[in-house]
């Protein structure tokens, strides 16, 4: 029997998780957008797509009503605000999910929620000073959209019930193909960047992003879990590395003006990994 689950949010690590999904030609995929134009590309990985505003509270109930795994990977648009996006989302969620479990308990009937899976940030851990963090350390965020995230999280677990999982993937910065690591730094290539550079980085490819998302569904997992390679290398090296492979203009630092960073920590990946992930890209690809 194929097993229905459903994708929030079809974009670059969305898609490649429908993808994957519909390689194993067991399961009956649900993909939702808030973009009509991309209807017809998702269809052709897709068993059905829906173009769907989360905001949109009776859409979103009867989206999920008839799924065993939801997968959350609504990713923030200019055209609406990081709180709508990220927190309303999860709230509309979270009630959808309370008038479906009533109903459920007054028909008798079991609800078909076997399993909620949301992408969250590393970027809720705040500066920890370059220290080592796991999923036991509580947040610090620094930033507003940090604070949001925090918040949703926390809606998202309170999801859970005896019968329904509630797992939260905290991802680092995320990269593959068509954004390759060279790509996004290249354009610092022969600048001067500000603060030392000493941070730890934190990345994370989105193929080892897609196994874990299904090593949730398949382990029903709950809880927190860090989802970032091995390689915590500091920005500094990181840069380095990439101008020295390619040959571009070295980067150079200016202690005296301080460093923008939403969060300053070593991320620890020992609990997926003691889970069942095996990382694909466990070194960074460059």
């Amino acid at each position: 029997m194929m097993e229905r689950v459903t994708i929030l949010g079809c974009g670059y690590v969305g898609t490649a998780l429908a993808k994957y999904w519909q390689q194993r030609g067991t399961f009956h995929i649900t993909a939702t957008t808030t973009t009509p134009d991309r209807v017809s590309d998702l269809e052709a990985i897709a068993d059905r797509v829906v173009v769907l505003d989360t905001q949109n509270f009776d859409a979103l109930r009867d989206l999920v009503a008839d799924t065993s795994t939801l997968v959350v990977s609504v990713a923030s648009k200019r055209v609406q605000p990081y709180d709508v996006t990220y927190l309303g989302t999860a709230h509309n969620l979270a009630q959808a999910l309370t008038d479906l479990d009533r109903n459920a308990a007054i028909s008798g009937s079991p609800i078909a929620l076997k399993q909620v899976i949301y992408t969250s940030s590393c970027g809720v851990y705040g500066d920890r000073g370059g220290e080592w963090v796991s999923e036991s350390v509580e947040v610090n965020p620094e930033g507003e959209n940090q604070k949001i995230l925090a918040q949703a999280e926390g809606v998202i677990l309170d999801t859970a019930t005896p019968t329904r999982k509630a797992c939260v993937l905290r991802l680092g910065g995320i990269y593959g193909p068509d954004r390759e690591i060279a790509r996004i730094y290249q354009s610092a290539a022969g600048t001067t960047r500000p603060g030392d550079g000493l941070h730890p980085t934190n990345w994370i490819h989105r193929d080892d992003i897609v196994s874990a998302m299904n090593l949730a569904r398949s382990n029903r997992l709950s809880g927190i879990f860090n989802v970032v390679d091995d390689d915590w290398m500091s920005n500094r090296e990181l840069l380095d590395r990439v101008c020295e492979l390619y040959h571009w203009e070295p980067v150079t630092w200016d202690a005296s003006r301080p460093g923008r960073r939403s969060y300053n920590a070593k991320v620890s990946n020992q609990k997926i990994k003691a889970a069942g992930l095996s990382l694909r890209y466990p070194k960074r690809k460059l």
